[in-house]
């Protein structure tokens, strides 16, 4: 959720709830910081040995910690979460716009992206060097880009 002064200052919401996102965030950093770890831990597993159960964890992650319905559903870790993929997706849409593509339609699921080729070929071409190109990116390693 973000909230600008302008917002603040004409109380489009309120201060009680301005608090509220900012004491959840806080107080997520502890939770945050514990499952980074676990998380590159289970990167650890999956690259070293190929570990199933590892693998299907991470694919699951955000489920589990975003349900309210989980045991690990906590509401201010589940919106800073939230936030670091919306910071993560503005980053890939000007990354996109700085390699010359135009952004037809993004989000955490899809993109569409027109690359102004003609020859499908060339368009394919260019695409599959954009993708490469931007996973090679420590920001992009963990994404999955696919044309």
């Amino acid at each position: 959720m973000h909230i600008s002064l302008d917002q603040i200052l004409t109380g489009d919401k309120p201060i009680d709830q301005l608090l509220l996102t900012v004491n959840d965030t806080a107080s997520c950093s502890e939770a945050f910081s514990v499952l980074k770890s676990i998380v590159f831990e289970l990167i650890k597993n999956v690259h070293a040995d190929q570990n199933s159960r590892a693998d299907n964890m991470l694919i699951h992650l955000y489920r589990y910690v975003s349900s309210p319905y989980s045991l690990l559903y906590d509401p201010g870790l589940c919106r800073f979460i939230r936030d670091l993929m919306n910071k993560l997706l503005e980053n890939l849409l000007l990354s996109f716009n700085q390699l010359g593509c135009r952004v037809v339609h993004l989000d955490f699921h899809k993109i569409v992206i027109n690359v102004n080729k003609l020859n499908p070929t060339h368009a394919w071409y260019n695409i599959k060097n954009i993708l490469s190109y931007l996973l090679k990116q420590d920001m992009f390693a963990y994404i999955t880009l696919v044309p």
